[in-house]
């Protein structure tokens, strides 16, 4: 996995679940949808599974 999915991921976790599909560009004013925390236990969860695979 390369640092720029991981970017496109968190950015794509981000958007509000009706924005998720297609190349819709938001605005900065819109708020996002997780929180830091959100993001951040996925990408935790993420990490577990891929450091389980090999």
């Amino acid at each position: 996995m390369r640092l720029e999915d991981l970017g496109e991921f968190v950015a794509w976790l981000r958007r509000p679940p009706g924005m998720r599909e297609g190349n819709i560009t938001l605005l900065p004013s819109v708020e996002h949808h997780c929180t830091e925390a959100t993001v951040n236990r996925k990408l935790s969860a993420l990490s577990a599974r891929r450091s389980t695979r090999g």
